[in-house]
């Protein structure tokens, strides 16, 4: 007995699990696909902004496996949205930007996926997001850090700025970051 199990094209590179009955006896088995490729990075052009500034994200794609193709990104920062199609070409790498307006602390998230296709639909491939800081001078006094995601080993740098009469900071984070 054979069976057929028909790979999409624009499915991501990863090891798929699946499960065959085989009368009462269930076997599992796993398929390689060296699917679509894609290395997604994101970045902000500032670690902190002020309410009402203009933001820009930095979405950078890579082609990984050497074959050209198209993606559509959409981009989310609160109840802001943004979509567009990007081609990338056989390893080659490609950068879009999507424009913003900061208005309060959040996550800006993007969702990369194929295009859409009648026979295949469409999948979201990958996903990441980045946080955006918004400070708040009028409050009195800020905290900002230098880098807005940090690799272990590394040494977090943090600022309080005081806008107002404060004469004390006092700074609480988890244990696992030694002050």
């Amino acid at each position: 007995m054979t069976f057929n199990l028909d790979v999409p094209g624009d499915v991501p590179s990863d090891q798929y699990f699946g499960e065959a009955s085989l009368g009462a006896e269930a076997r599992p088995f796993t398929v390689d696909v060296a699917g679509e490729g894609v290395q997604l990075s994101l970045a902000l052009d500032k670690p902190f902004y002020v309410p009402g500034e203009l933001a820009t994200l930095y979405v950078t794609l890579t082609d990984t496996v050497g074959a050209s193709n198209s993606y559509m990104l959409m981009s989310r920062y609160l109840s802001a949205e943004g979509y567009m199609t990007v081609s990338v070409p056989a390893s080659s790498t490609v950068q879009v930007t999507f424009p913003f307006t900061a208005t309060d602390p959040g996550r800006v998230d993007v969702f990369l996926s194929n295009v859409p296709s009648p026979q295949y639909g469409q999948r979201v491939l990958t996903l990441d997001s980045l946080p955006v800081q918004v400070i708040q001078p009028d409050h009195g006094a800020y905290l900002t850090h230098d880098k807005l995601i940090y690799a272990p080993g590394k040494t977090v740098h943090l600022t309080a700025t005081i806008t107002g009469t404060l004469n004390t900071v006092l700074v609480m984070g988890p244990m696992e970051l030694a002050l």
